[in-house]
């Protein structure tokens, strides 16, 4: 369960005086916060990168069952990537590479 009772920057955790509910700027850091209600990701507030990485693996995974089993089994991975720091963007890239179509 998310917790939204001190709401906080995803980036720099600085306290919000509420959860945004469209894209907004934290006034600490100045990166983006998006609101997000169905993420794979354990917060209710995304970095920039985990929007990104969500929305395209929610397009994916509409798109067969196979792909939704490949992510199913990456989301380990993803949720503890958490951010690029954390290797992120190399776990969306091996992903993606696995659901890409094999040229014949």
């Amino acid at each position: 369960m998310v917790d939204t009772s001190s709401p906080a920057c995803p980036t720099c955790h600085a306290a919000l005086p509420r959860i945004p509910r469209t894209r907004s700027k934290c006034r600490a850091c100045q990166n983006w916060i998006y609101p997000s209600f169905s993420s794979l990701f354990d917060s209710a507030l995304l970095t920039e990168p985990q929007h990104v990485v969500t929305k395209a693996l929610d397009a994916l995974q509409a798109q067969s069952p196979a792909n939704a089993a490949a992510v199913a089994q990456a989301v380990p991975q993803l949720q503890k990537a958490r951010d690029d720091r954390g290797g992120l963007a190399a776990v969306t890239r091996d992903l993606f590479t696995t659901l890409a179509p094999a040229d014949d």
